[in-house]
C-alpha cells in the first residue's frame, strides 16, 4: 500500500522594509557679514595710493575711520564702546573751571616721539586736548595715560579727553572737511562736552597753508 502525503506550504510573509531615515541637512554657513564703521572720502585714494599700509582695515588704528570701504571685505561687528564714565564730583562751592589744550605732535618722526607727546599731556594736565597732524590717536591716549580718545574725530585733528575732569557728551563728536592746502586734507572736529551742569563745545582744527 502506497501512501501519498501532501504538504502544503506555509504562505510567506513579506518582510516589513525598514523606514528609510532622512539625512540631516548640513546647517548652511551664515554669510559673512558686511564691512562695519565709516568709510571717509580719502580712504579710498589713500589705500590705493599705498598710503598707510595695514593701518585702514581692522584691526588698524585707522579702522574706525576706514573700516567700512569695500577694500577691508566682511569684518566682524565692532565693539561697542564702553559707557564714559562721570568724573569727579565738585564740592560744594568749588569754582568749576577745566584747562584745555591744543598740541601739534608733529607729523615728521611721530612714532619715535609719540611717548614724549604723550608726557607733555599729563604735565600740562589739560581735561580736554585737541591735536594736530597727530598719526596715531590711540598710541598718543595710551603714552597719555589718563586720557581717552573721543570717536568720530577724524584722521589728524583727533580730540582726546580726561573723563576723570569732564564727561563727553555721547553722539555729540563728529568733523567736517575744509579747504585742503598742498601738504594733506584738512578738516575741524568737535565735540560736546559736561562739567557739572555746565555744557561745553569744544572745536579743533588744523587751517591749511601754503607757504
Amino acid at each position: 500500500t502506497t501512501t501519498t502525503t501532501t504538504t502544503t506550504p506555509s504562505p510567506t510573509s513579506n518582510p516589513t522594509p525598514s523606514p528609510t531615515s532622512k539625512p540631516t541637512p548640513s546647517p548652511s554657513a551664515s554669510p559673512a557679514p558686511l564691512p562695519q564703521g565709516p568709510c571717509l572720502s580719502w580712504c579710498e585714494p589713500d589705500y590705493n595710493g599705498g598710503k598707510n599700509k595695514g593701518r585702514h582695515c581692522a584691526p588698524g588704528n585707522m579702522a574706525h575711520l576706514c573700516g567700512g570701504c569695500s577694500f577691508c571685505g566682511p569684518t566682524a561687528s565692532p565693539t561697542p564702546l564702553p559707557p564714559t564714565p562721570l568724573p569727579t564730583p565738585f564740592p560744594p562751592g568749588a569754582v568749576r573751571t577745566v584747562k584745555v589744550m591744543s598740541y601739534n605732535t608733529k607729523y615728521t618722526g611721530y612714532y619715535s616721539l609719540v611717548k614724549n607727546f604723550g608726557a607733555k599731556i599729563q604735565e600740562v594736565d589739560a581735561g580736554i586736548v585737541g591735536t594736530q597732524e597727530c598719526q596715531d590717536a590711540t598710541a598718543l591716549a595710551e603714552a597719555s595715560k589718563d586720557y581717552a580718545v573721543v570717536p568720530n574725530t577724524g584722521f589728524q585733528n583727533p580730540i582726546l579727553y580726561n573723563p576723570s575732569k569732564v564727561s563727553l557728551v555721547s553722539g555729540s563728536s563728529g568733523y567736517l572737511n575744509i579747504p585742503r592746502d598742498r601738504y594733506a586734507d584738512r578738516t575741524i572736529t568737535w565735540a560736546k562736552f559736561m562739567l557739572g551742569s555746565t555744557e561745553m563745545l569744544f572745536f579743533n582744527t588744523h587751517l591749511p597753508h601754503n607757504h
